[in-house]
This record gives structure tokens, sequence and C-alpha cells, in this order.
């Protein structure tokens, strides 16, 4: 299997996350301080599961596991969260999300340049194209084209 977590854990964590999706939508609009609460939970359980079990599907080129690097979620927890929660994205998706392996004089420049804050969620590479530096798969260590490479693509290479 190409994935590096077990079937249990993906399991408790679909379990888990379908549990509080299904409490998040059954509350009324005054519920708002616990929807807060269960977003909040959610974001959790993501940045353990990812944590523990998910590993990055890109790189940058040339940067090998051993240098400083940063394991950095593409699209942001709090952005996958709401994604999952409006029902755009599936629970196995959310699971699932880009995560790229960059270097952290990389990392440093993404959040100083502040494309952050204003970035295409469905070309979520977008946003790496002014750094000058190249992607890859990591897997087939095919280059990923920056300004095209969208979340369908991502989702269709994993299945």
């Amino acid at each position: 299997q190409d994935h590096c977590y077990t079937q249990n854990a993906i399991d408790y964590y679909t379990w888990q996350l379908d549990q509080c999706k299904h409490k998040f939508d059954n509350l009324d609009k005054k519920d708002a301080n616990f929807k807060r609460i269960i977003r909040s939970d959610i974001a959790g359980m993501l940045r353990k599961f990812h944590k523990d079990y998910v590993r990055a599907q890109y790189k940058e080129v040339d940067l090998h596991h051993s240098q400083d690097s940063v394991y950095e979620h593409v699209i942001p927890i709090k952005d996958l969260t709401q994604l999952y929660l409006l029902g755009i994205i599936t629970v196995t998706e959310v699971l699932n999300p880009p995560v790229c392996l960059i270097s952290k004089n990389t990392d440093k420049k993404l959040k100083d340049s502040n494309v952050s804050v204003n970035y295409d969620i469905y070309n979520f590479f977008r946003r790496y194209a002014h750094l000058q530096t190249s992607i890859e798969h990591d897997k087939d260590k095919t280059i990923v084209d920056l300004d095209k490479w969208t979340l369908q693509d991502h989702y269709d290479m994993l299945s």
C-alpha cells in the first residue's frame, strides 16, 4: 500500500469526523459557540491524523528528506475543515490533502509573501509560482505544473 497509515486509523478518524460533521449539521444558528468548538475539534483531529499518518505527496525538487524541511499543508487546515463542513470535499479527501515537503527557506518565503491570504484553493500550487522553485510528485518525480495542477488532479492521482 502506498499510504503510510493503517486501516484502523482511517476507520477511526473517518468515524470521528463523520460524527462531528453530523452534530455540526444538526445544530441551530443559535449554537454558534458550539459550532466553533466542533470546527476546532475537527481541525485538531486533522492535524493529528496528518502528522501521524500522511506523508508528503509532493516535494521541492532537489530537496532531500534529511535537509531542514517542513511538511506544508498546501491548503491550510482551517480551509480544509471548512470545505469538509460545507460538503465540498469528502471525509476521504479531507484526510488526504495535498502536502508538500519544502525547505524551511521556501516556507519562510511563502509566509513572508502574504500569498497564503489570497490563494485559489482549486489551483492550490499557484501560490508557489513566484518562488522560482519546482515541485515534483514524490512518487514518480514528475514535475508539477504549478499553474495548472488542480485539487481534482490531486485526488485523481491518489485514487
